[in-house]
């Protein structure tokens, strides 16, 4: 436990929502207007979207464990109770193998947002899973960025993963106007 306090510790200021962000290429930016979010994804893993009309799902792919799935939500009642004990229903699909499990207060980033961060350890067969989940409410939406890779190649994609969830914005209906930026 106190292995995982000490990594929650310093991958903590990598993770969270923080100002403008500009990023080379490999990135696209994903704008999820009706939502409110704004932020950037990468363009060479395999991307699945799924628009429910009060949810939008995607899904980024890589080999083996890797994943990213970002949940863009409407804010009503059911979603905010729900996530509010995300323990009771979360956990329970990982069952017998969660190892570990660190969770941030609800805290204001720099991007004016306001959220948590998830992080735990389980286990996928024989193999050893990190999951960062960033949680981000407003008044009108509910953002849940998932991230995940097996311990062995968490390092590899931490930098993608700290990409995506540092790039998470407000999005401006009024402007129209994002303050992520995506250099082709």
């Amino acid at each position: 436990m106190k292995r995982l306090l000490l990594i929650t510790i310093l991958l903590l200021p990598l993770i969270l929502p923080g100002n403008q962000i500009s990023v080379g290429k490999g990135y696209s930016s994903e704008e999820l207007k009706r939502f409110g979010f704004t932020l950037l994804t990468p363009d060479a893993w395999k991307k699945y979207s799924y628009d429910l009309g009060y949810k939008r799902i995607i899904h980024f792919r890589k080999k083996g464990y890797v994943r990213i799935k970002i949940t863009a939500v409407t804010n009503t009642p059911d979603e905010r109770n729900k996530w509010s004990q995300w323990k009771k229903w979360y956990i329970k699909g990982i069952g017998r193998s969660l190892m570990k499990i660190a969770e941030s207060d609800m805290e204001t980033f720099d991007s004016g947002l306001t959220g948590k961060v998830i992080l735990f350890q389980y286990k996928i067969k024989r193999t050893k899973i990190i999951q960062k989940i960033l949680y981000i409410t407003t008044e009108k939406s509910l953002l849940i960025i998932e991230c995940r890779a097996p311990v062995y190649s968490y390092k590899k994609y931490s930098e993608i993963f700290n990409t995506v969830t540092l790039s998470v914005m407000p999005y401006s209906v009024k402007s129209g106007k994002s303050k992520v930026e995506s250099k082709k």
